[in-house]
């Protein structure tokens, strides 16, 4: 069981590779601490400018053309929000995210409708490919 889990984030892996995506690049973008983004969450989505977190991936859900991803770091939890029409590289980390990953999100900030904190990913970087579970 453990050895299928495995190759299959093996697979993932290559698969981002094969896009010319460096899984473990040496920086990734991050202007704010997590909690810092939930502490200032008003001033900074009425401001529209874009903010980038970074974190590990706790939780996702693939919904086809959106994917809400919990991104957690030491200061909190946000929810990233991948679209396929505002983020070019959509069909890559559909296909190739998993729960553990390390990932670098850059976006705007917005609540959704049931008024989860969220930040729309415009831009999305691998920092850590996770291989075991």
């Amino acid at each position: 069981m453990l050895e299928d889990i495995v190759k299959e984030r093996r697979r993932k892996l290559d698969l981002i590779r094969a896009a010319g995506v460096d899984p473990y690049p040496a920086r990734v973008r991050r202007t704010h601490a997590i909690g810092g983004v939930l502490a200032e969450f008003a001033p900074l989505e009425a401001a529209g400018k874009p903010v980038s977190v970074a974190g590990r991936l706790m939780g996702l859900r693939d919904q086809g053309k959106i994917i809400f991803a919990d991104v957690a770091d030491e200061s909190g939890r946000i929810q990233a929000v991948l679209k396929s029409d505002t983020l070019p590289s959509f069909d890559l980390w559909q296909a190739s995210l998993d729960v553990g990953d390390f990932v670098s999100v850059t976006g705007p900030l917005f609540k959704t409708k049931k008024g989860e904190s969220s930040i729309e990913a415009r831009d999305f970087e691998m920092a850590a490919k996770s291989l075991l579970p």
